[in-house]
């Protein structure tokens, strides 16, 4: 199975929280193309610019060692697109991009 959602920057922050971003959304067509692995092998001999790729998307959050959700920060404008990670220090919450 293809996850299109991988964390990446794993980042400890303050009061024991693990921050992380994700580049882009979750693509229902792309997620059914994953049941098919033939078509999906089709796919992938297209052009690029043919590919089923989700919309410009910020969203990092962060989560508790034990596995809790906390802050789900999302930025569905896509103005701060392919977020790939966030460190939260006293200063405030900084947030990587591609």
């Amino acid at each position: 199975m293809i996850h299109w959602c991988k964390p990446d920057n794993l980042m400890p922050g303050l009061e024991g929280k693990i921050w992380l971003g994700l580049v882009k959304p979750r693509n229902p067509g792309a997620d059914k193309l994953a049941t098919k692995p033939f078509i999906w092998e089709l796919t992938l001999r297209l052009p690029r610019s043919m590919w089923p790729v989700p919309k410009a998307y910020g969203h990092v959050m962060a989560f508790t060692e034990d596995g809790k959700g906390m802050p789900d920060l999302q930025d569905p404008s896509g103005s701060y697109p392919e977020t790939t990670g966030a460190t939260k220090t006293k200063d405030g919450l900084f947030i990587q991009s591609l």
